[in-house]
């Protein structure tokens, strides 16, 4: 049997993905690792959404990052409504402290390039104004008023139990690929000799990502982290 479209991994990007195709009619599968008690980066993603007050993308990544912020809260109030699931999120602005002149110019470095202009309606808040602990004292805050923050574990807990019947479920680690040329599908080898074919696949394994194109011939002559998982793809054909 030839499965249409495998997905591997049940982080947020994987589930994100099978939520999306069951919603478009389609029946996915998701491989599982057995060994998926581990915390994976999606357990650890602090969950906070932050464009930092930027609205001139610069780069498709960037541009990416913008268009699917602002439809995050549409997006995860359809997770609440099919799954019935609570999942805690809060979009109430974010607040970025400095505690002094260097501080300030590192985050305006870092962010805005050199240069802060209070683009996307950012805030630059005096340390006077702050109605903050007396220990904390910063000399003032960014604040950044259409950014947010989600609980990744609850998006999860959510996701799950709206997928459980709607995709076939594999629990297996992954040891290999192959690509059939015969038949234009994928051959996945999975642990205890087990082996499944797909037409379509979807690699969803965080930092595991790069060594899983390896063994698909497709080369990564960039990868990082930035904060996320970023790399640069040379085209290929089966892409």
């Amino acid at each position: 049997m030839t499965h249409d479209i495998v997905i591997i991994g049940a982080g947020i990007a994987g589930l994100s993905l099978a939520f999306e195709l069951v919603d478009r009619g389609l029946r996915p599968t998701i491989i599982t690792a057995l060994s998926s008690e581990i915390p994976t980066a999606s357990h650890a993603a602090q969950g906070i959404l932050c464009n930092k007050g930027l609205k001139t993308p610069i780069q498709p990544l960037f541009t990416a990052k913008i268009e699917s912020t602002l439809r995050l809260r549409h997006w995860l109030t359809r997770v609440v409504q099919r799954s019935g699931e609570d999942i805690d999120y809060a979009f109430e602005g974010i607040w970025e402290p400095y505690w002094d002149k260097q501080n300030f110019e590192r985050i305006v470095k870092r962010v805005y390039k050199g240069q802060y202009t209070g683009l996307f309606g950012s805030l630059n808040v005096p340390g006077k104004d702050l109605d903050w602990p007396e220990f904390d004292c910063p000399e003032g805050a960014l604040y950044y008023p259409e950014d947010g923050w989600l609980d990744a574990l609850s998006l999860i807990k959510g996701l799950t139990k709206y997928l459980k019947n709607q995709v076939e479920w594999v629990d297996a680690d992954v040891a290999g690929f192959a690509w059939q040329s015969s038949d234009s599908s994928y051959q996945i080898n999975l642990s205890q000799n087990r082996t499944l074919s797909c037409k379509r696949l979807c690699l969803a394994m965080g930092a595991g990502l790069p060594d899983a194109l390896g063994k698909l011939g497709i080369n990564v002559p960039d990868f990082y982290f930035h904060p996320g998982l970023v790399m640069n793809l040379e085209k290929q054909s089966r892409l």
